[in-house]
């Protein structure tokens, strides 16, 4: 059945083109999210070179879709342009075009697509197993001829007869391709015109895929395909227990089958074009269910007596081959790296121990991961604690020992988020796989732990010599006093490799001896108080130093607690004889306060009887000036009668009357000097009345 899209015009954004080796590693970044790229109709359209063309419907395009939905996955589409293409795209500036929609392909099927573009001819991987399919779609009067020649050849054959929604018959058979149990190629391919659809198993770590023979995976997409057909699980496409198989090419076409058996089905869809032409390839999803009449029909087909059983052979002459030793050494050459190349991947798939390390500033992810920590995995699982102090650093560092089979802390810690909230450094560390590799050949070799997912290069292993050795020689002069450690008779030393935060640094090293690591269930009393210690109550870095000096000799928390017992003694004695001082202190400042009113109150009688002398001199004053005024007005007159006097007298007029005007003008300056003295003296009198309360 066809699942082309209806040719119809759409508004979305048209994303940048995708090359053909782009795809797979793109789809294997949206494998995750199929299920969302379905919901919010996704879709691709592929050319005949295999590049791919997303396109994105706008959420107010019919028939509407959640904007939520829509602008979520845009920002994941441009995550994933970024991480898995290296291209910046940013969706969100991309002005909404009208789309011809027919013929593109969901994400599901450009994502079966991608799988088909992996594949390269000539890089097939062995899966481990020789079974082979043989794989022949049509009626079955065309195919059955074909169909009974390969059983024929073979020895043990599983058959099985299908029909799919195009009412085509498809035959498939399940064969041994070893040559001393089975069937020879040569041999199938005996009396048999045209092209013999044969396929190869190729096994990943998320299912196996059945490709047409001659193609296989490249070892750098075998991660890749892995997480495609995980994300095709996800989202319902493969089963747990099935396979897909991809049909050989048709024009324009591509075509995958779902079998019944131990091969299963996956959806796919066509895939369109860009819109501005037809699209080159389309692809199309066959459901084949079981057919007893063709399957009765072709066994008895099978089991014809003029059937003509045999092997076609002929002699063919070899090539003259003289000996050739740089060939046979560049040979060995490929088989040593190929062997290191499985010892790697066996080392990075082997279960490894795992090490948990929280610095100073990351102690509330340990809280909380002790806490979500169900009481059986904390009292059995064997978790062991210890602590590190780093020399340079005035705050030490936690670690906590653990088996990834006995302990799942993935569950408990969610290490980006912490990382996030406190302090980015990582928290998991697993055992170097080239030092886990060097252990099972010396026991005594010293355990090296990096990042999860990270690895020592070049080989830590790979200097030649004991691998304790050469770290004892290398990094132990890095330590004042690696000694203690590196050199005790019952020491396990470990070395911590970590990125560094200094610029100047590549990494940070930390060695410690595992041996004096603790059931962590016993520890967690000494990481309560060592929590309350560590209280942002204590300001003084040096004082914090100080106190985790003490704390690793396992003596702070009683001696904290006598002292605190000695200073609460101590504080009651002091508190009692203060107590008493105060009070006395107390009485003797209320008696020097009522000597001090007392005082006032005199001084404030004194400045009332002043302030009546002054009130009397102030009217005598006024009197005076009466009197002057009434001299003056007498002057006046004097002066009309002294106009008619001769001339002569004149200038001892003007004299005598300006005599009289200065000691006018003398008098009025002394009356308002006493005016002035007369307002300070209120003015202090309300103040000392204000400071005694009483109202003036």
């Amino acid at each position: 059945m066809a699942d082309e899209t209806e040719g119809a015009l759409r508004q979305g954004f048209v994303l940048p083109n995708l090359q053909r080796e782009e795809t797979p590693s793109f789809f294997a970044g949206l494998a995750p999210h199929l299920l969302q790229a379905t919901a919010a109709e996704l879709s691709f359209a592929i050319q005949a070179d295999g590049s791919m063309v997303p396109f994105l419907p706008h959420w107010n395009a019919p028939p509407h879709q959640s904007q939520e939905l829509v602008t979520t996955l845009r920002s994941i589409l441009a995550e994933i342009y970024q991480n898995r293409c290296d291209r910046h795209v940013d969706p969100s500036r991309l002005a909404p075009r009208s789309l011809e929609m027919a013929g593109h392909a969901d994400a599901i099927g450009a994502a079966v697509h991608s799988l088909f573009a992996a594949l390269r001819r000539g890089d097939a991987i062995p899966s481990g197993s020789m079974d082979a399919l043989c794989v022949l779609r049509g009626p079955l009067s065309e195919t059955v001829e074909a169909a009974v020649a390969v059983v024929r050849r073979s020895r043990y054959p599983a058959l099985s007869v299908l029909r799919d929604e195009e009412q085509d018959d498809v035959i498939v058979i399940r064969f041994s391709d070893a040559e001393e149990s089975g069937a020879t190629l040569e041999g199938l391919r005996a009396g048999f015109e045209g092209e013999l659809p044969l396929f190869d198993r190729i096994a990943t770590a998320s299912g196996s895929v059945w490709c047409p023979r001659g193609l296989g995976l490249p070892p750098d997409q075998r991660g890749d395909v892995s997480g495609i057909l995980d994300g095709l699980a996800k989202a319902g496409v493969v089963d747990s227990d099935s396979d897909l198989l991809i049909m050989p090419p048709e024009p324009e076409r591509l075509l995958y089958l779902s079998l019944p058996l131990e091969m299963s089905s996956a959806d796919l869809d066509d895939i369109s074009d860009h819109g501005v032409e037809r699209a080159a390839i389309t692809v199309h999803r066959l459901e084949a269910r079981p057919s007893k009449p063709a399957l009765a029909a072709l066994q008895e087909k099978i089991a014809a007596a003029r059937f003509p059983l045999g092997y076609r052979v002929a002699l063919h002459r070899t090539l003259e081959v003289s000996p050739d030793e740089q060939a046979i050494e560049r040979l060995r050459e490929e088989i040593d790296e190929r062997a290191a190349a499985i010892e790697l991947l066996q080392a990075l798939t082997a279960p490894q121990l795992g090490l948990l390390r929280f610095s100073d500033a990351q102690l509330p992810a340990l809280v909380d991961g002790l806490r979500k920590m169900p009481p059986k995995m904390l009292r059995d699982a064997g978790l062991t604690f210890a602590t590190c102090h780093s020399a340079g650093k005035s705050e030490p560092s936690y670690f906590v020992l653990y088996d990834p089979a006995k302990a799942a802390v993935e569950g408990v810690l969610p290490e980006h988020y912490w990382r996030a909230r406190t302090e980015d450094h990582p928290m998991r560390y697993w055992l170097d796989p080239h030092a886990a590799e060097a252990m099972t050949k010396d026991s005594k070799a010293p355990f090296v732990f990096t990042p999860v997912r990270h690895r020592i290069l070049p080989a830590i292993d790979s200097y030649g010599g004991r691998l304790g050795e050469n770290l004892r020689l290398i990094l132990g002069n890095l330590f004042s006093e690696a000694d203690a450690v590196l050199a005790a008779p019952d020491a396990r030393p470990a070395f911590v490799f970590s990125p560094s935060p200094d610029s100047g640094a590549e990494m940070e090293v930390e060695v410690f001896d595992l041996s004096r690591f603790e059931p962590l269930e016993l520890a967690i009393k000494w990481l309560n108080d060592h929590l309350m210690v560590r209280s942002p109550r204590i300001p003084e870095a040096d004082d914090l130093k100080r106190l985790a000096e003490d704390l690793y000799q396992g003596e702070l928390v009683e001696t904290i607690r006598s002292e605190l017992d000695a200073d609460l003694a101590a504080l009651e004695a002091v508190w009692s004889d203060g107590s008493t001082r105060v009070l006395e202190r107390a009485n003797a400042v209320l008696e020097h306060m009522t000597g001090q009113l007392s005082r006032t109150a005199e001084r404030l009688g004194l400045g009332f009887s002043y302030l009546e002398r002054v009130r009397e001199k102030v009217e005598d004053m006024d009197r005076v000036l009466d009197a002057t005024r009434s001299q003056l007005d007498r002057l006046q007159v004097l002066e009309a009668e002294f106009a008619e006097l001769p001339e002569q007298l004149s200038a001892e007029r003007m004299a005598m009357v300006e005599s009289l005007l200065t000691e006018f003008r003398v008098g009025e300056r002394t009356l308002e000097q006493a005016k002035e003295r007369v307002r300070v003296e209120k003015d202090r009198i309300a103040v000392l009345l204000s400071r005694l309360g009483i109202d003036p």
